[in-house]
C-alpha cells in the first residue's frame, strides 16, 4: 500500500471516531462519567441539563480498569442554586447548613441516602441545607437564609484548610447576596465549550491506559481496591484551624460541628499499603480529646465506624473511596448519640 495513503486513511479514520465519540458524548454524556458530581460540574450547574437524573455511578477506583463489576443507580437531585437536596425550610426555627465536598453530596449515593437527608429524619424540628462542593460559606450571605449552625466537613485526607484558606476574605467581603444570584444560568451547547469536549478524550485516555497497561487486569477485582494518598494536614495545624473556625462563627453567634469523612484505609486497614509513616497516620480520633477540652463539637467518626457491625465488608464501596448508604447510616446514627441538638 501507498505510505501516503495509509497515512491519509489513518488519519480520516481517527478523525472520523473522535467525531463520532463527541457526537456520542453530546447525545448521551452520562456515559462518559465515573461520578455524578462530574456530570453535574459540567452539565447541570451551567444550565445544560436538568436538575434531577437517574445516574448508574461506578466509583473513582473502577477507572484503571476495563469493565466494572459494580455499579449503583442513584437518584440524584439539586435546588435552584445546585446544592444536593436534603430539607431546607427558610420558615424552621432552627436551620443547619452542612458544608464539605463529593462525601457530603453523596458521590455514589441516592438522594434519600445522604448524611443530610438522614438527619433530615432524626431531627424533623431541624432544616438541614446541603452546601457541600457549589456555593458553600456564601450561602452564610444569602438574605432569605438563616442559620444558627454550621457542621463542617472534610475529607480526612484534605482537612478543613480549605474553610480557613478562605475564612480572611469571607470576613472582609461583607456583600449580603440574593438566593437570585447563585441560582444555576441556563448556557447552550457551544463547540468552543472546550472544557466538555474534553471530557470523552479523558475518559477514554483513562480506558486506553488499560489495555497497553500490562500490569492491569481489564475486569475489576472483587476485594477492596486502596487509594494511597497523603494526609495533606499536620494535626497541629488541624486543630488550630478548626479553633479558629469554631471562634469566628461562636462570634457570629453560630454553633459549630466539625466531622471528618475517614479514608478507607483508616477504617479497613490493607496489609499491602506500605507503612506509614508517623506523620501520615490517621489524627481523626488523636484531636478528639485537645478538641473536647476546647468545647468544640466534634464527632469522633473513627471509633463510630470502627464499632459498626460487619464494617470491614460495607462501610465503603469496593471501588470507590466514598462510603456506602450503610456506612452513611451509621455516621448518621452516631451524630443522633452525641446529642448535639
Amino acid at each position: 500500500m501507498n505510505f501516503k495513503k495509509f497515512i491519509t486513511y489513518l488519519i480520516l479514520f481517527n478523525l472520523v471516531s473522535l467525531i463520532v465519540i463527541i457526537f456520542l458524548f453530546l447525545f448521551n454524556p452520562k456515559l462518559f462519567y465515573f461520578r455524578s458530581w462530574e456530570f453535574f460540574d459540567d452539565f447541570v450547574y451551567k444550565g445544560l441539563k436538568s436538575k434531577t437524573h437517574i445516574f448508574e455511578e461506578s466509583g473513582d477506583l473502577s477507572r484503571g480498569y476495563l469493565f466494572q463489576k459494580f455499579s449503583k443507580k442513584n437518584k440524584i437531585s439539586v435546588n435552584d442554586l445546585g446544592n444536593r437536596l436534603a430539607c431546607f425550610n427558610n420558615m424552621n426555627q432552627n436551620s443547619a447548613l452542612m458544608l464539605g465536598s463529593s462525601a457530603l453530596f453523596g458521590s455514589y449515593i441516592s438522594d434519600e441516602e445522604t448524611l443530610p437527608k438522614l438527619l433530615c429524619k432524626n431531627y424533623p424540628e431541624i432544616s438541614f441545607y446541603n452546601g457541600s462542593r457549589i456555593h458553600e460559606m456564601n450561602l452564610l450571605k444569602i438574605k432569605e437564609f438563616k442559620f444558627d449552625t454550621i457542621i463542617f466537613t472534610a475529607a480526612e485526607f484534605e482537612g478543613f484548610d480549605k474553610y480557613c484558606r478562605v475564612l480572611d476574605t469571607f470576613k472582609k467581603d461583607r456583600t449580603i447576596l440574593s438566593s437570585n444570584d447563585l441560582k444555576i444560568k441556563n448556557m447552550k451547547y457551544s463547540w468552543n465549550n472546550k472544557d466538555l469536549l474534553k471530557r470523552p478524550i479523558k475518559y477514554l485516555s483513562f480506558k486506553l491506559n488499560v489495555l497497553l497497561d500490562t500490569s492491569k487486569t481489564f475486569l475489576s477485582p472483587n476485594e477492596h481496591i486502596y487509594l494511597n494518598r497523603t494526609l495533606q494536614q499536620k494535626e497541629e495545624k488541624e486543630i488550630n484551624c478548626i479553633k479558629e473556625l469554631n471562634n469566628y462563627f461562636k462570634k457570629q453567634k453560630l454553633k459549630t460541628i466539625f466531622l471528618y469523612f475517614p479514608e478507607k484505609r483508616t477504617i479497613i486497614p490493607n496489609t499491602n499499603i506500605k507503612k506509614e509513616s508517623h506523620a501520615n497516620k490517621s489524627y481523626i480520633s488523636s484531636i478528639s480529646t485537645k478538641l473536647f477540652e476546647n468545647n468544640i463539637n466534634y464527632l469522633d467518626t473513627v471509633k463510630c465506624l470502627s464499632k459498626s457491625k460487619n464494617y470491614n465488608k460495607n462501610i465503603f464501596y469496593f471501588h470507590d473511596t466514598h462510603m456506602t448508604p450503610y456506612g452513611i447510616k451509621e455516621l448518621s446514627n452516631c451524630f443522633m448519640k452525641k446529642n448535639f441538638f
